[in-house]
């Protein structure tokens, strides 16, 4: 796994590119801690993610299956929707990915022990 100091200079690298494109700025340094610290979030997330699979037996082919959920539950989570709506929501991208052939039971535990998002209720 790539190292956050290196994430960070190739999506500075990447920002300062864009915005010399566009405008001829440097990105703001704002912009960068944001990021960084949205990365470092994730790292955290990914890791307990991947003990919940190791927990679970899933096999380590299915891992960025199952990684790529936990990043669409993490992009929700940080937006404004929460209580209900995130429930329902998740529970939409559980039926998602259970359709694509990830389990339903290891899906939900990584909403319950990951994200502490609870089952919807109606």
């Amino acid at each position: 796994m790539k190292s956050l100091d290196a994430i960070a200079a190739r999506y500075r690298t990447g920002i300062a590119i864009a915005a010399a494109i566009r405008s001829r700025k440097q990105p703001s340094e704002s912009q960068t801690v944001r990021f960084i610290q949205a990365m470092a979030q994730m790292r955290i997330t990914e890791e307990a993610t991947r003990q919940v699979l190791d927990l679970a037996g899933v096999p380590t082919l299915s891992y960025p299956f199952y990684y790529a959920f936990v990043r669409q539950v993490y992009k929700l989570s940080r937006r404004e929707i929460e209580g209900k709506a995130l429930c329902h929501e998740v529970a939409l991208l559980i039926g998602l990915w259970t359709g694509r052939g990830l389990s339903q039971r290891v899906l939900e535990i990584i909403r319950d022990q990951v994200f502490n998002i609870g089952n919807p209720t109606p």
